[in-house]
């Protein structure tokens, strides 16, 4: 997408402004500076070159059918307002779940003027807020948290068990969020929840490139809507950090003599003992049902004891040695093997043009870094990348026209019939002609 050079200007400006008050705001809050605090976020809000940055970062990341032409960026940031919000349509999609075909999990698509309101409310909140160092989605992401799980495991720490809230997002109360958070309750309730956005209803179509695209069809029923004005909504850039916010204080008051590993909704209670993980499971459970957003419910993991085999976060922990190594899921790896196929025979498909290959192959090569990536602390990924990766590379090797094919083509075409050649003749007139071979013959 092109951009002015008057525009580039301002979006450089808007970037550095954008972090210089970010910084202001930050070091504000680490003082204990109340008053300086509010006046710098009531600025922040106003500010015309943090709402032009906001717009332009969430159109980087938004999908194809979201993105907007930079022309709009001005009148899109002149027009945003946190307190009032935005009456841009909301995309509300079913999922079914892979573990229950019987229900189901609601997303909803914003557009560029929701997220750049989320986006605004997210750099305040992380810049006035801290949450706790052990909750790994915001320090340091899953790897940070199997990491912790097995540095603990070698501290000692070998009876756990994990906690997992029921429909984290929806399970929180809308209406208890906003006085539970330190910005206005109008902008949480206009930015942060849908209850009172515009919903639309579509669907997800999960297509073979793995990207989500809308898809115009019948409204999907009143029940789905519904569930999609509750609690946090899945979806939105700053969900993930609300609820952490949310679930913070409650790691604060729990019983000595264990430690938690927590990843959103995911709670890993590590204990030396049997007893003292017992007492730490019960507490946390009760906490998470006397929430002032909630009722929380969970479930929860059998106990553990030392060497046993067990799951976390997409990872297999098999004792060997003393140790505990990592490795993906059975079913996880066994849906790698089955896209990497689809996406490999979509390269050999007849018909396709060159530029059209390629893009497959390049589609291909994203999804394996990807998925090996996150699996970073398996020791087999970077082995299954090359490999993967190295049949990728035959398959489109396997198309490409040999040198010598192009070499005897070109040798084919000779010189174009009818070319006029001009020439001198004796005295020193010129004149034209036709002819099939070239002057110098």
């Amino acid at each position: 997408m092109k951009t002015s050079k008057h525009l580039r200007k301002k979006l450089g400006k808007a970037k550095i402004h954008e972090a210089k008050l970010w910084l202001e705001l930050r070091k504000a809050h680490e003082n204990g500076e109340v008053h300086k605090l509010r006046g710098l976020i009531h600025r922040y809000f106003l500010s015309f070159y943090v709402r032009l940055n906001a717009v332009h970062q969430t159109n980087l990341g938004a999908k194809r059918h979201r993105k907007v032409s930079t022309k709009k960026y001005e009148g899109i940031a002149e027009g945003l307002n946190p307190v009032t919000g935005t009456d841009e349509e909301v995309l509300v999609h079913a999922k079914e779940k892979a573990d229950n075909p019987n229900d189901f999990r609601v997303i909803c698509d914003f557009g560029v003027e929701n997220r750049a309101l989320q986006f605004m409310a997210l750099s305040i909140l992380k810049a006035t807020n801290d949450v706790d160092q052990r909750q790994f989605s915001a320090n340091g992401g899953a790897g940070a948290a199997c990491t912790k799980v097995k540095e603990l495991f070698k501290a000692g720490y070998s009876y756990h068990a994990e906690i997992d809230i029921i429909d984290n997002y929806g399970a929180f109360n809308a209406e208890r969020i906003p006085d539970l958070l330190n910005i206005k309750k109008e902008i949480t309730k206009n930015t942060l929840l849908t209850k009172h956005m515009a919903l639309r209803a579509g669907i997800m179509e999960d297509v073979v490139d793995l990207e989500w695209y809308d898809v115009e069809c019948d409204p999907i029923s009143a029940e789905i809507l519904s569930k999609a004005r509750q609690g946090l909504p899945q979806g939105s850039g700053a969900s993930s950090f609300v609820s952490d916010l949310l679930l913070s204080p409650l790691l604060q008051h729990l019983p000595e003599g264990s430690e938690i590993v927590a990843y959103a909704d995911n709670f890993m209670v590590m204990s030396r003992s049997k007893p003292d993980a017992t007492s730490t499971i019960e507490a946390l459970r009760h906490a998470l049902l006397e929430h002032p957003a909630g009722p929380l419910r969970s479930t929860c993991s059998d106990l553990y004891g030392p060497g046993e085999r067990f799951r976390f976060l997409g990872y297999d922990f098999k004792p060997k040695l003393g140790m505990y190594r990592l490795y993906p899921m059975e079913e996880s790896r066994g849906k790698f093997e089955s896209i990497f196929s689809t996406l490999l025979n979509r390269i050999s498909v007849p018909g396709l043009t060159a530029r059209q290959r390629k893009k497959r192959h390049q589609d291909l090569h994203r999804y394996v870094c990807s998925w090996t990536s996150s699996y970073s602390l398996w020791s087999g990924a970077s082995e299954l990348r090359n490999q993967k990766l190295t049949l990728a590379r035959k398959r489109m090797d396997a198309h490409k026209k040999p040198k010598h094919f192009l070499q005897s083509k070109k040798s084919k075409t000779g010189p174009t019939k009818g070319v006029k050649i001009i020439e001198a003749n004796s005295s020193d007139h010129t004149k034209s002609r036709n002819t099939d071979t070239p002057p110098w013959e």
